[in-house]
């Protein structure tokens, strides 16, 4: 059957299966570029969030630090590193809530 065809007809399909191949392989190309592209930007979001959640728990508990320490001794200066880390958890668990902005669950959880 093919053996019948002119040679332009057998170079024109060959150059149609050629453009097809290659199309289909910048295609599929792509995809995987994009999903790649999307994974990193999810992985640099949960460091982000990480890092943030590290630094809200240290001041968390340098606010219990300072509020035990003033229990105990009734002294007042114990409660500077108290009142200065209850405005920074305030700033911080808002920082949070903008990096989770995109998942629920994790909204529900800052709320907790």
């Amino acid at each position: 059957m093919l053996r019948n065809l002119k040679i332009s007809t057998k170079i024109g399909a060959s150059f149609a299966l050629g453009l097809a191949i290659f199309t289909t392989l910048g295609f599929v190309a792509y995809r995987g570029t994009t999903q790649i592209v999307e994974t990193s930007r999810k992985e640099k979001n949960t460091y982000q969030v990480l890092n943030q959640l590290e630094g809200l728990i240290t001041k968390i508990k340098d606010a219990e630090t300072g509020q035990r320490g003033y229990i105990i001794t009734g002294k007042e200066s114990y409660l500077e590193p108290y009142n200065e880390s209850l405005k920074i958890v305030d700033s911080e668990i808002k920082d949070l809530q903008k990096l989770t902005k995109n998942n629920s669950n994790q909204q529900r959880r800052l709320e907790t």
